[in-house]
């Protein structure tokens, strides 16, 4: 089964290209560095559970397009695999 991280590396950067925003718009819109948002997207690096929560919290706030990955199946498949314990130090 696919894991957390793979679901909101993929998601993220979809939806960050489906709304049209380059890496430094959504990393400034999200809080964090662009290359901190770059790991996240790469895979390389998961926040830690309350940063998910805000970062999914402010994605869902955009408005829906029809090429933006929804946030809603995301927050769905966090609440199923549960508390995230790895934990990203490069946080912003």
């Amino acid at each position: 089964m696919t894991d957390f991280k793979d679901f909101f590396s993929f998601d993220l950067k979809q939806c960050r290209l489906g709304h049209g925003l380059s890496r430094s718009d959504m990393a400034w819109l999200l809080g964090v560095s662009a290359s901190t948002l770059r790991r996240w997207e790469d895979g390389q690096n998961i926040p830690q559970t309350a940063t998910i929560w805000r970062v999914l919290n402010e994605l869902e706030r955009l408005p829906e397009t029809e090429h933006a990955v929804g946030v809603h199946q995301l927050k769905i498949i966090f609440n199923e695999l549960g508390p995230v314990d790895v934990q990203d130090s490069h946080l912003a």
